[in-house]
């Protein structure tokens, strides 16, 4: 399915995709990049130039505006899949609760491979934190 979003000029599918018309008059696909954090990002002009994640252009294109206070969750957590069956609008209390998201944060935990004996010691440090690397990121393990 595709709809037009007016505020931005764009057409969306349900899917993910998001397409414009060029000055000719062809309908072309936006070119999509990723964010500092991993989301698919485009840009556009109208009715300002900025930049604005997909996964929130697709939710309000096929529900309307989302209210205030509220994010888009990812279902199945993976920030490339964008098709609207695997969005959903929810707090980000929610979102944090999402049992995907506490399966690979539990993950993360579990996998740092630093022993108890040394998270003591950093525990004094950094207030029961230290730093792991997961897929390439840092990230605090408690």
């Amino acid at each position: 399915m595709i709809k037009y979003n007016n505020t931005y000029d764009r057409w969306v599918t349900d899917d993910g995709k998001v397409y414009r018309k060029n000055k000719a008059g062809e309908t072309i696909c936006c070119e999509q990049s990723k964010s500092s954090n991993g989301y698919l990002i485009i840009t556009v002009s109208k009715p300002i130039r900025k930049v604005i994640k997909v996964h929130r252009l697709v939710y309000e294109t096929f529900n309307g505006t989302i209210p205030p206070g509220m994010v888009i969750d990812h279902i199945d957590t993976n920030k490339d899949n964008n098709k609207l069956t695997n969005l959903k609008c929810c707090t980000q209390r929610e979102n944090n609760n999402n049992p995907i998201t506490k399966e690979k944060r539990s993950k993360a935990k579990r996998l740092c491979g630093m022993s108890e004996e040394n998270k003591k010691k950093l525990s004094k440090l950094y207030k029961g934190k230290h730093l792991i690397l997961v897929n390439g990121k840092r990230k605090w393990c408690r």
